[in-house]
């Protein structure tokens, strides 16, 4: 799953024409690769048509918009984290552009980054740890049902509760990159946009 951000009214500075392609005929693989080359040209050039993140990047990237842009109302916040193609107008677009990028020059983001590797560090030390109890509790259910390659699901009861409880103790921090690069990225996005909607 992830979070498809498109430009509602990107600056096309080329006047590129978007490449087309009818998907309910029948298509040659030649004709998709040059389709797909022909879109990834598109984008690169056309750079405020189209931002993609998984819900992984989005979310730390969401949160940031959120954080330093205190004018967002309760909607456009909650529409954040929707695919329900919510927009945000181009006035809108560069006011978070303008905030994001502000935070980039004086640094708040770096030290964002810094402090997010230091605790995905520890979270995936921790994280192995616990892994490898989960993978102990593996090989005990594989004993008592006799079979190899049990899924969790068909554990037995007390060993499935154990795994459960193993489970929720994972720290989370590190699958929720923070990056400066993702940020830099976006704003680029912003800039050309003309307004964007989250899909």
């Amino acid at each position: 799953m992830g979070f498809d951000i498109y430009g509602t009214n990107p600056r096309n500075p080329k006047n590129l024409e978007k490449p087309k392609l009818d998907w309910s005929k029948e298509t040659t693989e030649e004709e998709k690769k040059k389709y797909f080359k022909d879109m990834e040209y598109y984008e690169e050039t056309v750079k405020g048509y189209y931002f993609r993140n998984n819900v992984w990047w989005w979310r730390p990237l969401a949160n940031a918009i959120v954080l330093y842009n205190d004018w967002l109302t309760e909607k456009q916040i909650e529409h954040l984290s929707y695919n329900d193609g919510f927009e945000f107008s181009d006035e809108e677009a560069e006011k978070i552009r303008n905030s994001l990028l502000k935070r980039l020059e004086d640094g708040t983001f770096k030290k964002m980054e810094d402090e997010w590797k230091k605790k995905a560090k520890v979270a995936e030390k921790w994280n192995t740890k616990v892994e490898k109890e989960m993978e102990k509790l593996g090989v005990l259910a594989e004993k008592e049902l006799g079979k190899k390659d049990v899924a969790p699901m068909d554990f037995p009861p007390k060993i499935k509760e154990k795994w459960d409880k193993l489970y929720e103790t994972k720290d989370r921090t590190c699958m929720y990159p923070f990056s400066v690069a993702n940020i830099k990225r976006f704003c680029l996005f912003l800039k050309d946009c003309g307004g964007f909607k989250v899909c």
